[in-house]
């Protein structure tokens, strides 16, 4: 017959430490699976918005593609308008997403009546604020609509142009684009949260090309209203 094994009192003491230790471990398990389901979620988040971004850009992209090509190969009537109009789209969508990063940053301290005001006042700051280079931009992109929905056809059927047309016209697409690109940096930034420290000649450059679009803007709307016969 096998021995009977006998445990001192200090043995014991030990067994029930271990089993407390193993409880412990187990209890902070939970803890630590609820804080990676947390870091998920966050990073889960932040995927959406980078496919929002890319949305953003992509729709941009094809509206300066779009002009670039009917501009050369397919003519049709308020082509520059579609063109100009599918970039608004894509400023319209990304100043969507500056209100609802500012509905997860705005909070009020009040309830009632008074912290709803309070936070909507707070929050139409934040967006103004934080999409004012989005808003400049579609100021500019809603006067080009303008002048090429007014002026649809005679751009559709006049044998020529103008020809400072183009250049200004083109003039006024490189600009945007500038500025665009300017844009979807900042718009990363409020939106995700990373990035660097602001380059200091980001400012300058976004006025000075938003300048050089005002006068290209300016000119397009003198040949179209008063030059249209000199083509």
């Amino acid at each position: 017959m096998p021995k009977k094994k006998y445990t001192t009192r200090k043995q014991r003491k030990n067994m029930r430490g271990g089993n407390m230790e193993q409880s412990n471990m187990e209890n902070a398990n939970p803890q630590k699976l609820t804080k990676n389901i947390t870091g998920g979620s966050s990073s889960y988040a932040k995927y959406d918005d980078n496919i929002f971004i890319k949305f953003i850009l992509s729709l941009g992209l094809m509206g300066i593609i779009w002009f670039l090509i009917t501009r050369s190969l397919v003519k049709h009537r308020y082509s520059e308008a579609l063109s100009y109009g599918m970039i608004s789209i894509s400023i319209l969508v990304s100043l969507l997403l500056v209100l609802i990063a500012g509905l997860r940053v705005v909070k009020s301290d009040k309830t009632g009546i008074v912290g709803a005001i309070k936070k909507v006042f707070n929050l139409a700051i934040f967006v103004l604020s934080k999409g004012l280079p989005g808003i400049l931009i579609l100021v500019q992109l809603g006067i080009l609509i303008y002048l090429m929905v007014k002026n649809a056809d005679y751009l559709f059927t006049a044998p020529s142009y103008p020809p400072m047309f183009q250049e200004f016209n083109i003039m006024a697409l490189l600009m945007l684009s500038g500025q665009l690109y300017m844009w979807k940096n900042q718009l990363y930034k409020i939106i995700t949260g990373i990035g660097g420290p602001n380059n200091p000649m980001t400012i300058p450059s976004f006025v000075l090309t938003a300048i050089l679009s005002g006068i290209a803007i300016s000119q397009l709307y003198v040949i179209l209203e008063f030059l249209k016969t000199d083509c």
